[in-house]
C-alpha cells in the first residue's frame, strides 16, 4: 500500500514538470514589420514581422544588408532584374535600433500600402461646365442670322 501511495505522489509531482517542459517557447523580443525583397517582378516585396535583432545591422544575414534601390513599379522591378541588380528591403527607422533602409518618401508610401506598388497620383483639374456639355453642330445659313435645325424623318 505504501508503494502505491509513493508511486502516486511521485507521479503527481512529475506532471507539472512534464507540462512545463512541453509549453511552447514564446518569443517576447520587440519586433517590427518590414518590406522584405523577393525575386518577383509583379510582387517585389512581402510584408513580414521580424525581431529587432534581424534589423540591427549585426550578423551576416541581417536585413540591413539587403541593400539596393526600391522597386517602385513593375517596370522598375523588371529593369532591375534585367540588369541583375537586387532591389533593397524597406525598413522603417527605429531609434537606437536602426536608421532604416530605403526609408524615403517612396519607401514609406510602399510600406504604408502593405509593401505593394503605389499607383501614380492622378492630377485632378477643374473643367468648366460649358466644356462638359455635349456639343452639336447644326446647319448654318451664312445669309441669315438664324440657325436651321433639321427635323428627323418620320417624326
Amino acid at each position: 500500500m505504501h508503494k502505491l501511495i509513493l508511486v502516486g505522489v511521485a507521479a503527481a509531482l512529475a506532471l507539472p514538470a512534464v507540462a512545463f517542459a512541453t509549453q511552447p517557447q514564446v518569443d517576447e523580443s520587440p519586433k517590427s514589420f518590414i518590406c522584405h525583397r523577393t525575386n518577383s517582378v509583379t510582387n517585389p516585396y512581402n510584408k513580414i514581422e521580424v525581431s529587432y535583432s534581424a534589423i540591427d545591422g549585426e550578423g551576416e544575414n541581417d536585413h540591413m544588408h539587403h541593400t539596393g534601390p526600391i522597386a517602385t513599379s513593375e517596370a522598375v522591378a523588371q529593369a532591375l532584374k534585367d540588369a541583375k541588380i537586387k532591389h533593397g528591403d524597406i525598413i522603417p527607422m527605429i531609434p537606437t535600433i536602426t536608421p532604416g533602409l530605403n526609408w524615403t518618401a517612396e519607401g514609406q508610401a510602399m510600406f504604408n500600402n502593405d509593401c505593394n506598388f503605389v499607383p501614380p497620383e492622378v492630377e485632378e483639374t477643374e473643367v468648366p461646365v460649358e466644356d462638359r456639355l455635349p456639343t452639336t453642330t447644326a446647319p448654318h445659313d451664312p445669309q441669315s442670322d438664324s440657325t436651321t435645325f433639321s427635323k428627323p424623318k418620320g417624326k
